[in-house]
C-alpha cells in the first residue's frame, strides 16, 4: 500500500501499522524513512508470512 499527498502521511502511515497487524503480518517504514535507502531496508524485513 502506498500513501501519497501533501500532509499527514507519516500519521496515516503510523495509524494503518497499527492497525494491519490485526489482519496479519505487516511491515512498515520507520519514523519518515521513505527514500532511496528506507524503502529496500523496510521490503527486506518482509518475509513470506507478510501480506
Amino acid at each position: 500500500m502506498g500513501i501519497t499527498g501533501s500532509a499527514g502521511k507519516t500519521s496515516t502511515k503510523d495509524l494503518i501499522a497499527a492497525l494491519l497487524p490485526a489482519v496479519g503480518t505487516t511491515v512498515a517504514t520507520q519514523q519518515s524513512f521513505n527514500n532511496v535507502i528506507g524503502l529496500p531496508v523496510t521490503v527486506s524485513r518482509a518475509d513470506s508470512a507478510t501480506q
